[in-house]
C-alpha cells in the first residue's frame, strides 16, 4: 500500500465493517468501506456519530 492515502472497498456485499479497525493497524492506513461511510453519513446528520467506536477513523472524524 505504498503510496495510498487509504483502502477503499466498494462492494456492499463484503462484510468489512467489523473488521475495519484490525485493517488499519495492519495496514497502516485509512479503509473506508461503502456501507461504512453510509453509516457515518446518517449519523452525522442526526448528530450521533461520536458514539460510535471500533468501525475504523472515519468515526473519529467529526
Amino acid at each position: 500500500m505504498k503510496g495510498a492515502d487509504a483502502l477503499f472497498v466498494s462492494c456492499t456485499a463484503l462484510p468489512v465493517l467489523e473488521i475495519i479497525d484490525r485493517l488499519e493497524q495492519k495496514l497502516n492506513t485509512i479503509v473506508l468501506s461503502s456501507n461504512q461511510a453510509l453509516i457515518w453519513d446518517t449519523l452525522v446528520k442526526i448528530k450521533k456519530n461520536n458514539s460510535v467506536e471500533g468501525f475504523g477513523k472515519l468515526f473519529q472524524v467529526n
